[in-house]
């Protein structure tokens, strides 16, 4: 099992790397670095290698207990930074640190079966409850199971808290952000998107106004056509445009893709908005 939960806490640095969540990312791979340490460890001091058993005892610690040590400083700093973050990591860290201390004692051979047993047990607690709640909230796009707020906040200056952003600005690669834009999109307003070169305007077809919103704000000639996307072919077949049977056979086995069909343009391009 614990190693499972040092895979485990790998895979969650990685997926908070995705998420670009930088300190997420460092803490859990280091924990998935000290808990599978701990449990390889555990394993081989309790099954046989090469008909022996691994000794750590007297003498033959050194290593072990650097190691230790090692990890008590590093996460010392993880401490203070997740004082910063919520309360929830904040206890991760210290429970982390007990964790750590244990195995420096096990090293040492003077763990108590009871103080492992203890911190254990908490360590699982506050996993499984910042697991469910970070999939809850992120699912849902709000706080549903708070994560305390941080204990350590940095002042901002008084201009800053006078002069807030001049535009919602969320986040693109969470859903909740994509269901921001979505909604903004929807009551006519111009998004900036980001694109696989650079940002782009949007606004929806459906509010003419805002349409007429991208080309003042880039200042562009009215003659000059923009770039309509839409979600799928049947949105394109309902325009009628005149396009054969067969390229219609050939934009559906390679749709959605990178490969760009040019067509006859007409009225039928007024259907999309």
């Amino acid at each position: 099992l614990i190693l499972i939960g040092g895979f485990v806490q790998l895979l969650a640095g990685f997926l908070a790397f995705r998420k670009y969540d930088h300190l997420g990312g460092a803490a859990f791979l280091t924990f998935s670095a000290l808990w599978s340490s701990y449990g390889v460890t555990r394993v081989l001091c309790a099954a046989p290698v090469s008909g022996h058993l691994l000794d750590i005892g007297a003498g033959n610690t050194e290593g072990f207990t650097a190691g230790s040590i090692a990890f008590l400083v590093l996460n010392a700093f993880l401490i203070i930074l997740a004082s910063s973050f919520n309360v929830v990591l904040l206890c991760l860290t210290l429970v982390m640190e007990l964790l750590t201390i244990c195995f420096l004692l096990f090293t040492l051979e003077n763990l108590p079966l009871p103080f492992e047993i203890v911190v254990l047990s908490i360590l699982s607690i506050i996993c499984f409850y910042g697991a469910t709640a970070s999939l809850t909230n992120c699912m849902f796009g709000k706080d549903l199971l708070m994560m305390g707020p941080p204990l350590l906040t940095v002042q901002s200056s008084k201009k800053d808290s006078e002069d807030p952003l001049p535009c919602v600005c969320p986040k693109s690669h969470l859903t909740s952000g994509l269901r921001t834009i979505a909604e903004l999109l929807n009551t006519g307003a111009v998004c900036g998107v980001p694109t696989d070169t650079v940002y782009a305007l949007a606004a929806s077809c459906k509010h003419p106004e805002a349409i007429e919103k991208v080309y003042r704000i880039k200042d562009r000639p009215q003659e000059k056509p923009i770039c309509i996307f839409i979600s799928n072919l049947d949105q394109l077949r309902a325009a009628s445009p005149p396009i054969s049977p067969l390229l219609w056979e050939f934009m559906e086995n390679v749709y959605p893709g990178g490969i760009g069909c040019i067509i006859r343009k007409g009225e039928w391009l007024k259907k999309l908005g």
